[in-house]
């Protein structure tokens, strides 16, 4: 009976389906050499020892792993024969590391894995004040927030809003007390405050990445300090309304922050109309930052949108196809907020000659205006549509050429918003100003 069979049966281990092939006495036995100044009769001794090592080095974590962690993908390797020496000395094992156990939650209109070891919780409700309906909620406080993830669950504060001498409310806000100990992490879920239209017009500043989240692009700030940064402006700015503090209420010089704005997802899954923005402020501290922080961005890898996205057809034909309907749908919906402005445009993609008497965002004018109308729709990086419609105009004795666009971005049933700006814009000749008669 070889090495092998006699160890099996001592330790009443026998093979199962799956068992890593071993063959470790051939093995071990090829890879030492016979050494002339030493007894014959220590070589039998010696390879039943090294048996034994490989054994428990292979066999007894592989069934000790099956056994300790189910559900969670454990592997183990037979450590390499030494290298044949003048005095072979021991085999040593390689170690490999467990699996972290991870946890899989569908919540706030995301799914995500997180470690089994965190805690998840929704924030508090928001105490609204009295006859206001909780529908209002999402109008009253800017970016409240939906729940954490981490280490420990802290307080959410949330301010009322005030009425303006002018009218209205200034919204409440919602912030986080963000008290951790050492190597301590919170990742927060709020409402964000980025859309489809910021992601797709530029980057907001400094220090400010493009990154893909759930299958779309994606905003991404890290700062190394207590500071909870909002995202700078275009012109670099950007303000610090929140900080990292340690469990007695200093500051926390140790604390690594990162921050992710999600534009939510615009393709819209069948009867949903409404696109919520996330934003993701993940706090951590040392000194364990760093192995902490790679945890954080593996959670971030591992966000979906719920409804998932839905991508654009990768066949051209199909996706012509699919835009087409896109435009039609979109210049339809455009026609039923302004129904007298938008009737020069094509509903498909090209241009024809019209003449108005409204312009397309809603101004009268005092007199007919030639123009040519051209529409034109692209796919874009959220899986939706940038659609574009522009109205141009020549001179003549009472009026200067121009030009006038509005940039749209749509999903597939051609649903979405345009918006456009007025100072890149040519004013439409003849318009009557606000209030006149008319």
């Amino acid at each position: 009976m070889d090495v092998e069979s006699l160890l099996r049966d001592a330790l009443d281990v026998r093979r199962v389906d799956g068992e890593p092939s071993i063959g470790f006495d051939q093995r071990v036995i090829g890879s030492l050499r016979e050494r002339r100044r030493r007894p014959a009769r220590l070589v039998p001794a010696f390879v039943g020892l090294a048996a034994v090592l490989a054994l428990t080095a292979v066999v007894l974590p592989w069934y000790l792993g099956a056994a300790n962690h189910p559900g969670s993908v454990v592997s183990a390797s037979s450590s390499p024969s030494p290298l044949p020496s003048e005095t072979p000395t021991s085999l040593t094992a390689t170690a490999v590391p467990t699996a972290i156990p991870m946890t899989h939650v569908k919540s706030w209109g995301l799914e995500f894995d997180y470690p089994a070891a965190w805690r998840f919780a929704d924030a508090p409700p928001i105490s609204l004040p009295s006859g206001v309906p909780s529908i209002a909620v999402n109008y009253l406080y800017s970016r409240p927030v939906f729940g954490y993830v981490g280490t420990n669950t802290p307080e959410t504060v949330c301010t009322d809003p005030v009425p303006l001498a002018q009218g209205g409310e200034k919204p409440g806000s919602c912030s986080t007390s963000w008290s951790l100990g050492p190597s301590d992490v919170v990742v927060r879920f709020q409402r964000g405050g980025i859309g489809v239209q910021n992601i797709l017009s530029g980057l907001p500043g400094a220090g400010v990445t493009t990154t893909t989240v759930g299958g779309l692009p994606a905003w991404f700030m890290r700062n190394a300090g207590s500071g909870i940064p909002e995202l700078p402006a275009p012109n670099g700015n950007g303000l610090t309304t929140e900080s990292v503090t340690t469990d007695s209420g200093a500051v926390a010089d140790d604390a690594t922050v990162l921050v992710w704005e999600l534009p939510g997802n615009g393709t819209l899954a069948a009867g949903i109309n409404e696109t919520t923005p996330f934003r993701i402020v993940a706090a951590i501290r040392g000194p364990n930052s760093a192995a902490v922080e790679a945890q954080v961005q593996a959670l971030v890898a591992s966000i979906k949108y719920d409804p998932a996205v839905v991508p654009l057809p990768a066949d051209p034909s199909a996706r012509s196809a699919l835009g087409q309907t896109a435009l039609t749908s979109a210049i339809d919906l455009l026609g039923a907020s302004l129904p007298a402005g938008s009737d020069c445009f094509p509903r498909q993609a090209g241009s024809k000659t019209a003449t108005i008497k409204v312009a397309p965002d809603g101004p009268k004018l005092s007199r007919s205006l030639p123009v040519v109308c051209a529409v034109a729709i692209d796919p874009n990086a959220m899986e939706m549509w940038t659609v574009t419609i522009t109205v141009t105009w020549t001179s003549a004795a009472d009026r200067k050429p121009g030009t006038w666009t509005w940039a749209g971005y749509v999903n597939s049933k051609g649903q979405g918003s345009f918006g456009g700006d007025k100072t890149t814009n040519n004013e439409f000749p003849y318009e009557v100003p606000s209030g006149t008669p008319g």
